[in-house]
């Protein structure tokens, strides 16, 4: 097995899953915090005020620095997710989907 660091920039994180994990991601058994400048950039294009709280991401990020984490990769995101029944998902923006 091969244990990987990542260090994560701010500006290229869209989004962070909080709550159980395995099933759908729709909010339900769940919530999503987002960066200020991911919220000011959603608000600016739709008019759409997301919850961002810069302070948590950043907590969550060193939370999951130290934690086995599964690696899934779909067309403009990465996710990581910790394991467990209960974690975080981390998605982060695919360089060539930045805006």
């Amino acid at each position: 097995m091969a244990t990987l660091k990542f260090n994560f920039e701010m500006n290229s994180i869209q989004q962070i899953y909080i709550g159980k994990l395995g099933g759908c991601t729709c909010g339900c058994a769940g919530h999503y915090i987002y960066t200020q400048e991911f919220s000011d950039k959603r608000f600016a294009k739709d008019g759409i005020r997301l919850h961002a709280d810069d302070k948590k991401v950043k907590q969550i990020i060193d939370e999951m620095s130290n934690q086995e984490l599964i690696i899934g990769t779909f067309k403009d995101e990465v996710q990581f997710r910790t394991k467990g029944e209960t974690g975080y998902i981390l998605f982060i923006k695919n360089h060539e989907s930045h805006t």
